[in-house]
């Protein structure tokens, strides 16, 4: 198995899955089932200069990917 992540990372692990997290329910609040979620992690974004969600949060940019559900939210299409 894994071995436990050490000291110094688990504060950078637990901001992490806390972005996840807080990501994870956006987006349950946002779309109504998989298709609609499916459908926006994989479509280009003009927010986020044309790439899709899915390849802002595989780059790390999760600050990213959660403003644009947030401005969806809020109910401005982009």
């Amino acid at each position: 198995g894994r071995e436990p992540p050490a000291p110094h990372e688990a504060p950078v692990a637990r901001q992490r899955l806390a972005a996840l997290l807080r990501l994870y329910s956006l987006v349950r609040e946002t779309f109504d089932g998989p298709d609609a979620v499916r459908l926006w992690f994989n479509s280009p974004s003009r927010y986020l200069g044309g790439i899709t969600p899915a390849e802002a949060i595989r780059a790390g940019r999760l600050d990213r990917a959660e403003g644009v559900l947030e401005v969806l939210h809020s109910g401005i299409f982009l």
